[in-house]
């Protein structure tokens, strides 16, 4: 193996187990009670330790591992020494009087305390793949109304298959020298060599972690994972091994990293992943660098290169001298473990019909052990394994193997071979570098700096050895740098378009947006690859015949061989006629390409062209020449010949060549015909354009670039198709089944859709990989019986392997294959009549009498096994014979049953069973499936079982046979495409990204949550006190409490006075969350009621001027407004004290408490509960049950004496309540410490306002919800609801009223929408100073945008009371304010920059510049919508000619675009311009809402007639479209889906028919309550008073002067002590505390006095009612 550090996932729960089972326990399983300590000290193999630079911020550096500390961080995310966290914790802060719920309380605060960042949950797999489908797509139906379209199926269906089955807990790093290291160590009888291979082994390990503690160090924070931010250090534990699995010496240690890091913020997250995947390879290739450094160092060995037969990849550097059947004897024994375990697996399935269980597993693995040798034992010291080890090898190879091992080191006084270099190689860096570049470019055409740093690695061991670590750590520095500069690569960097500020930069100084060593470079001869084939693309050279002449040879085609369909035609055509130098056909599979090729031959023939065939390997070629009855070569032996090869001069100048040679010459007219094109690399192509172009000759390319790719560097013919276009093939002819081809096709382009077919057809068959191998042999086995020609693919070597193995089982049973065989390179054998296949060219090896070679790819079968190795073997198609080497055997031959998929590509059958796993891409998922003509079944591994080797046992739902399912597993391959992308392409892509709104918006939401964090820190502990404060901010909710802090900011409101707001409803100390509890109250506050005045602290001299001016407008003495009192904090930024809840204020009842007292007092009086639940006295009788209960008193003794106080017999239910209550005050509790419960209260306020009969009409109405949504917003808006109800009843009368709720509700939104301030004149109880202070610190907030107090007040004339005069001034606040928030040119659901980051200009500049990117963005993708009319903006009309409403409607088409292009929308269907419906409390649901809600406007805009677009910011309408959504939420919901339905008709936008019932985000959007509101008019489900309002009278069209306005509130004073004079028997009152024992008189019986229509006066009144006095009470605690 090459990568000689592998990594795996460890899982959450128990997946830290095999650490301390068998890892800790050198991999053999400790005896049961038996602790890994007494293990260790027993056994002699070493504890764990614990490492890394974050094992000292745990006081764990060096100490030794214990289980207990492995349950806690590995398993449960805490603490390793959570135990005695807790119990000290515990013993802090138990006391002795705890109840449960306290006792609780303290027990979760000291596992909280004991956790590092948030607790891993227990692993519990998720429901099954369907249920989990089904249940959300049933609530999208439940919310539609609708069976959900095929888009939202798709995206729900990839969405569940990429949910994560259980959280990962670290990461397993297993380090262990080469195999010849390994085997010196464990056979050399010297201890100080061994000592010396454990020392060089440790401090190689050592370095790699110091590696990774540089660079994957990192943890990400934000909404998405957005910013990378700097750590304190890699928490890690090492557990050193001596063997494997298999008892074989191998000296390895597993570290472990923990997936818990804390960041330099101190708090500990996950850590970030990316990184430590993306420098795998390059930290291995360091280990290995190191390694052999230190070794040499040490012993003066030497390491050589020695090809990897195995995996045919990058040659291991083993120790020189060591033996290699010392090596192979160790390697072979695991490799026939494994065998044998696999096929124990497979009988097992055999015997029982099902897979084995996890227990029988291991079963199975110790049997495996037994059945290929002694067996591991169950407990060996080191001592007793190198006894064995030693007994075995010399068993095996003869006694003096040892000494052999034991000669690859040198004597001790010789000088190592590294020093013995007479003349050293000259280091020459950049000769290096381009080497690194050259080397890499091959493989890919983008890279980073890890691709490049393991290729250094390589280059410096080998080049220029050194027994200096510093040495060739500086050396592959240099290369690496050298590397990356200009001179040699190209920065595919994304745009920087910003400049952080320090607080979002780490601290090297690079972007926290920007992942580390991330950057991505190509080379200039890879981009000029790219271009040059773009240009020969579009660069004519030639021209071909007439089309008639084309047309006609076709026919001739067609008269001998099959007819050709239009595309085909077209092909040929385009290719024969085409005159430019490159020209590209596409294909899909089936699309009949070879057909299409035999056609362009015969018609160029017919021309006189020459075509020279190639293909990309030497058996394509074998094939393509069958195909073509011509001669065909392969592409890089075409190449070399012109490149490298003997006659290449000859071959380019055009000079005479010999015959073998004859077929490699150009000549001008000759045309290169390449066969799959698409797995050709970029750098190949291009040579051979130059090559053709220089000859005269031109280049056709046929592939399809959504097959296999190149395994170079690729992407050239996806480049050359967007930049010059291609002729594509579009009909299919290969699958017999016209449905299977469609499906075919959708599965090229990524469409889940494609995947319906094979499940209704019952193609899909899925299970654990190794029951999948099972099916998919016996449904090969079975078509082969059949006389079908069949194939069983795989993606893997092991897969394809273990279906040779099970295929030559059957073999060997049914007598055709011999028993015993020669061992191949993958562990199986192969002996007479086995089919095997060829895996290296080898032209010096002739068949079929010197016509054919031994090629990469040819079918054999064995005649016959020679004693040596050798093997006998005929071509199983041209039957031609030859003898392959036993070396070329071992290394280079596999088993034929079973096909990789890249062998498979281009073959055609009849059935085909592919086996299909987790790591498939969708390329070759799409060329498994379109093999077969007719029948094509897919075997889905959903699971493994068991793994043979401990070490790959770590990842629990791997294994886990529920936690997957096959439409999971497909849809997963079906996201991950593997073809690579072209250097050009993977430039514009980035550059796009940069720009994107998926980029930019969590950038910007990030950005502007850092920079304001500190702010609202700070506001919070000045605000809350330190104690609160601390709760709060130490909080994770601490987030949700700035998110919505920064919303509410950007909608107007003043943090200070929002804090304030939310403390008054309720104590936040006795929350279990006091951040959550706050979050949650600033959200519903905002969301319920418009932002208020802001009110800024004036200074002395402030309100010295603010007094002469106030005393002026007022004409009152100047003594009244003391400046000192001014400068007092109002009470409207007052913070509540602990005990805000008044005793008063509506108790939380339950629902089933409530039921009980219903119950019981329909038992009292003999009575149903319905017929007490409905009586108007039922919210006051449950409250003074409620007060009863609360105070320790007995309900049903209170009920039986109340009863028997009560003498009414004509209203039992009234004369009870008021028996009850009266019993109670008596007993000490008054009437208002009797409150009606929350849940009832407005049924209570409705009765005592409006009166019984009112109040029962409006509560039967079915609108009744929308005036309790009214009351409730009007209370969360400061006011009394008693007061605001009244005045609403009170301001017309409700006689003749369609229904009473709805006027009400009406009513009541209308003053809110108003916004109006706090009019005084109505609020007798407040004090004067409280007016003047209130007064004074709003006009500072005016002065603080920039306008005087004095031009503010400059519109007020004549004497002014105080209160109005307050009023204007917040007035004035408002509209500055505003003016000040938010940005027209962003969506509503993008954060604008809070106010509060003013204070620092430059995040405040910073932030502003980010908005501006967004604003920009939403620009470009509205010019592009307009110019290019996707698909989804078809239904949303043209664009109007008047430039106003042209510019209104393309914001639209914008605000629709910036939804697509943040949530990466690619669904482009214009039945739903947002795509796919986004369920309610799921991301980007309001989002989407609004991005629906401009798709309608964009329709209605293009449809209104000239003329600006209608305003929807009059109050009116605003109480109309708020009323409109209350109405709409109370109908049923069948009146829902007609309203829906008919709004999707009337506008034409036919996506509303595809979109759920209206909710809470949609109705909010203005043009969609406008539609709903013409619906609900029309229908006459919309009170005539609001779709109709008054129409002002001639006199009341101007605005009353301040003055008038103080005449009409001090008549309405008058008017209403008078009222409270007459209600109370002449005694004034204040009308917010009813007096105990007395109702007051309702609204009915008072129009009932008083007939005639009240005058304008309380109207105006009305339309600016009060707010309740938040100095006394604040708002209410609901």
């Amino acid at each position: 193996m090459v990568a000689l550090m592998t990594i795996h996932k460890l899982t959450a729960g128990n997946g830290y187990t095999y650490l301390t089972r068998q890892v800790a326990g050198g991999d053999v399983q400790r005896q049961r009670g038996q602790s890994a300590e007494e293990y260790y000290t027993q056994k002699g193999n070493p504890a764990g330790v614990w490492l890394g630079r974050g094992a000292p911020l745990l006081e764990l550096d060096g100490t030794t591992v214990t289980e207990q500390q492995m349950k806690h961080l590995f398993g449960l995310g805490q603490h390793p020494d959570a135990q005695r966290i807790i119990a000290e914790h515990l013993a802090a802060n138990v006391r002795a009087d705890m109840d449960d719920e306290q006792l609780k309380a303290v027990q979760a605060a000291a596992i909280k305390a004991a956790t590092l960042g948030r607790k891993y949950p227990e692993y519990e797999p998720l429901d099954p793949f369907a249920e989990r489908v089904e249940r959300r797509l049933a609530v999208i139906e439940k919310e539609t109304r609708r069976t959900p379209s095929s888009a939202e199926i798709k995206k729900v269906q990839h969405e569940e298959s990429r949910r994560q089955r259980a959280a990962v807990a670290g990461f397993d790093l297993v380090f262990a020298p080469v195999k010849s290291a390994a085997v010196l160590w464990a056979l050399d009888e010297r201890p100080e060599v061994r000592a010396a291979v454990r020392a060089a082994h440790e401090a190689a390990r050592d370095a790699a972690l110091e590696l990774l503690e540089e660079n994957a160090a990192y943890t990400r924070t934000g909404s998405t994972g957005q910013a990378q931010i700097d750590t304190k250090g890699l928490v890690a534990v090492a557990f050193d091994h001596f063997d494997s699995r298999a008892g074989d010496p191998n000296l390895h240690t597993h570290v472990v990293l923990a997936n818990k890091i804390q960041g330099i913020d101190g708090k500990w997250r996950s850590l970030d992943a990316r990184g430590l995947l993306a420098m795998t390879v390059a930290t291995s290739e360091f280990y290995n660098s190191r390694f052999e450094t230190e070794l040499t160092a040490r012993l003066g060995v030497t390491f050589e290169a020695r090809e990897d037969s195995a995996t045919k990849r990058q040659p291991v550097r083993e120790i020189v001298g060591v033996p290699v059947e010392a090596i192979t004897h160790f390697s072979s024994r695991r490799t026939e473990i494994e065998a044998r375990y696999e096929q124990l697996l497979r009988e097992y399935r055999r015997e029982h019909g099902h897979d084995p269980s996890r227990g029988m597993t291991h079963q199975l693995a110790r049997q495996a052990n037994l059945d290929t040798r002694e067996g591991k034992k169950a407990a060996r010291s080191l001592e007793e394994m190198r006894a064995d080890w030693t007994h075995t090898i010399t068993t095996a190879h003869g006694p003096d193997i040892v000494q052999r091992v034991m000669a690859a080191v040198p004597a001790p006084e010789s000088t190592p071979a590294t020093a013995r270099q007479e003349e050293p190689k000259p280091v020459e860096i950049p000769t290096l570098a381009a080497a690194v570049i050259t080397a890499v470019g091959e493989e890919r055409a983008v890279w980073t700096v890890w691709n490049l740093r393991a290729h250094a690695e390589r280059l410096a061991r080998s080049e220029h050895p050194t027994t200096s670590t510093a040495e060739h750590q500086q050396l592959v520095e240099a290369i690496v740098t050298e590397a990356i500069s200009p001179t040699h690569s190209v920065r595919i960097d994304t745009p920087t378009l910003l400049d952080e500020p320090e607080e979002l930069r780490r601290a090297n100084g690079d972007s926290v947006f920007v992942q580390h060593a991330s950057t991505r470079y190509t080379s200039t001869a890879i981009l000029d690859a790219e271009r040059r084939l773009v240009t020969a693309a579009l660069t004519p050279v030639t021209e071909g015949p007439n089309p008639a002449f084309v047309g006609a040879a076709l026919d001739g085609f067609e008269a001998r061989n099959r007819a050709l369909d239009e595309g085909q035609r077209a092909l040929v055509t385009a290719f024969i006629t085409d005159p430019r130098l490159v020209s590209l056909g596409l294909g899909p599979a089936g699309s009949g390409k070879t057909t299409a090729m035999q056609a362009y031959v015969h018609v160029a023939n017919q021309a006189g062209q020459r075509v020279v065939p190639l293909a990309t390997s030497a058996a394509s070629a074998a094939v393509l020449a069958k195909d073509l009855k011509q001669p065909a070569e392969n592409l890089h032996k075409f190449l070399w010949e012109y490149t490298g090869g003997k006659y290449m001069g000859e071959l380019l100048s055009g000079r005479n060549v010999p015959e073998s040679r004859a077929g490699f010459v150009l000549n001008p007219g000759d045309v290169v015909l390449v066969d799959e094109a698409g797995m050709a690399g970029t750098l190949n192509l291009d040579s051979l354009v130059k090559i053709a172009d220089q000859r005269g000759a031109t280049v056709r390319l046929l592939g399809d670039y959504r097959q296999l790719s190149s395994v170079e560097a690729g992407g050239a013919l996806r480049l050359i198709a967007a930049e010059a276009g291609a002729v594509e093939l579009t009909t299919l002819h290969r699958f017999s089944n016209k449905t299977e081809a469609a499906a075919t096709l959708k599965i090229r382009t990524g469409d889940t859709a494609g995947l319906d077919f094979y499940f209704a057809n019952q193609r899909v068959v899925s299970g654990s990989r190794t029951a999948m191998v099972e099916a998919a042999y016996d449904g090969w086995k079975t078509d082969m019986l059949a006389g079908r020609t069949t194939l069983i693919s795989a993606r893997t070597g092991t897969d394809v392997t273990a279906l040779s193995a099970r295929a030559r089982e059957d073999r060997v049973a049914a007598g055709q294959v011999e028993a015993d065989g020669v061992l191949l390179r993958d562990g199986n054998r192969a002996g007479r009549g086995d089919w095997i296949v060829t895996r290296k060219n080898d032209r010096k090896l002739t068949t079929n009498r010197g016509r054919d070679f031994l090629k990469n790819g040819d079918a054999w079968e064995i005649l016959k096994r020679h004693e040596d190795g050798s093997l006998k073997v005929r071509h199983m198609e041209h039957r031609g014979r030859l003898t392959l080497p036993a070396e070329y055997v071992a290394a280079n031959v596999q088993l034929l049953y079973a096909s990789t998929i890249t062998r498979s590509q281009g073959g055609t059958v009849d059935t085909a069973h592919p086996l299909v796993t987790d790591d498939t891409t969708r390329e070759e998922l799409y060329v498994q499936l379109t093999r077969a003509r007719h029948t094509t079944t897919l075997y889905t591994a959903t699971h493994e079982l068991l793994p043979f080797d401990t070490d790959e046992q770590l990842d629990q739902p791997k294994n886990d046979p529920n936690s997957f399912a096959a439409r999971e597993v497909l849809e997963r391959v079906l996201s991950r495409e593997g073809a690579q992308l072209s250097a050009t392409e993977t430039i514009r892509n980035a550059q796009e990204d940069a720009v994107s709104l998926a980029t930019l918006v969590p950038r910007h939401q990030h950005a502007t949550e850092t920079l304001t964090a500190p702010y609202y820190h700070q506001l919070i502990h000045r605000l809350l006190g330190p104690a609160l404060a601390e709760q709060i901010t130490t909080d994770d909710a601490m987030t949700a409490v700035t998110r919505a802090l920064r919303t509410a900011e950007a909608g107007g409101w003043q943090p200070e006075r929002l804090i304030a707001a939310a403390t008054w409803r309720g104590d936040l100390t006795t929350a279990d969350s006091p951040a959550q509890a706050l979050a949650w109250r600033l959200s519903t506050i905002t969301n319920e009621r418009p932002a208020p005045a802001h009110l800024n602290a004036p200074t002395t001299a402030d309100t010295t001027r603010y007094a002469a001016l106030v005393a002026q407008l007022t004409n009152l003495p100047a003594h009244r407004f003391d400046p000192e009192t001014a400068t007092a904090e109002p009470a409207a930024l007052r913070i509540a004290p602990a005990a805000a809840q008044a005793a008063d204020a509506h108790p939380h009842v339950p629902a089933d408490t409530l039921n009980h007292y219903a119950t019981a007092a329909a038992t009292t009086l003999n009575t149903t509960t319905d017929r007490v639940t409905a009586h108007p006295q039922w919210p006051h009788l449950a409250g003074a049950l409620a007060a009863a209960e609360r105070t320790g008193r007995d309900t049903t003794n209170l009920l039986t004496a109340a009863a028997s106080q009560a003498t009414s017999t004509s209203d039992p239910v009234t004369a009870l309540t008021r028996a009850a209550r009266t019993t109670l005050a008596a007993d000490g509790i008054p009437e208002h410490h009797q409150q009606a419960p929350e849940a009832l209260r407005h049924q209570a306020l409705a009765a005592t306002v409006l009166g019984d009969e009112h109040a029962t009409r409006a509560r039967n109405e079915n609108t009744w919800p929308a005036l309790t949504a009214a009351l409730r917003r009007a209370e969360n808006a400061g006011h009394e609801p008693a007061t605001l109800l009244r005045q609403a009843a009170e301001s017309r009368p409700l006689t003749g009223a369609d229904s009473l709720s709805q006027v009400l509700a009406w009513r009541i939104g209308r003053h809110l929408a108003a916004d109006a301030p706090v009019a005084a004149a109505q609020q007798s109880d407040r004090a004067e100073a409280e007016l003047w202070r209130t007064l004074a610190w709003s006009l500072k907030a005016i002065e603080n945008t920039g306008t005087t107090a004095e031009t503010a007040l400059s519109e007020v004339t004549g004497r002014t009371a105080l209160p109005e005069l307050l009023q204007h001034t917040q007035q004035q606040v408002l509209a500055h304010t505003r003016a000040a928030s938010g940005r027209a040119d962003l969506p509503a659901w993008i954060s604008a920059v809070p106010r509060s980051t003013t204070a620092n200009p430059l995040h405040h500049e910073y932030l502003t510049d980010s908005a501006t990117l967004i604003a920009n963005r939403l620009s470009v993708l509205a010019d592009r919508t307009v110019e290019n009319r996707p698909e989804w903006s078809r239904t949303l009309g043209e664009a109007p000619t008047d430039p106003t409403q042209r510019a209104q409607w393309q914001q639209h088409l914008a605000v629709v675009a910036a939804y697509r292009d943040q949530y990466r929308v690619t669904d482009d269907n214009a039945i739903q311009p947002a795509g796919p419906y986004i369920e309610e409390g799921r991301t980007g649901h309001d989002a989407y809402w609004q991005a629906t809600a401009a798709a309608l406007a964009a329709r209605r805009t293009a449809a209104a007639p000239v003329g600006p677009e209608s305003s929807t910011g009059n109050t009116d309408q605003q109480a109309r479209h708020q009323l409109t959504a209350d109405v709409y939420r109370a109908l049923p919901e069948a009146d829902q889906a007609e309203i829906l339905r008919t709004v999707a008709t009337r506008t034409g936008a036919t996506w509303l028919a595809n979109i759920p019932r209206l909710d809470d985000a949609a109705l909010a959007q203005p043009s969609v309550a406008e539609q709903v509101t013409a619906v609900l008019t029309e229908r006459r489900q919309l009170t005539a008073e609001a779709t109709q309002p008054e129409q002002p009278q001639a006199e009341e069209r101007r605005q009353p002067t301040l003055a008038e306005r103080r005449r009409a509130g001090r008549q309405a004073e008058r008017q209403a002590h008078r009222d409270q004079l007459q209600q109370r028997g002449g005694q004034p009152t204040r009308a917010a505390r009813p007096v105990p024992g007395r109702r007051p008189e309702p609204v009915e019986q008072r129009q009932a006095q008083a007939p005639v229509q009240r005058p304008a006066a309380p109207q105006q009144q009305f339309q600016q009612p009060p707010q309740a006095r938040q100095d006394q009470r604040g708002p209410r605690i609901r």
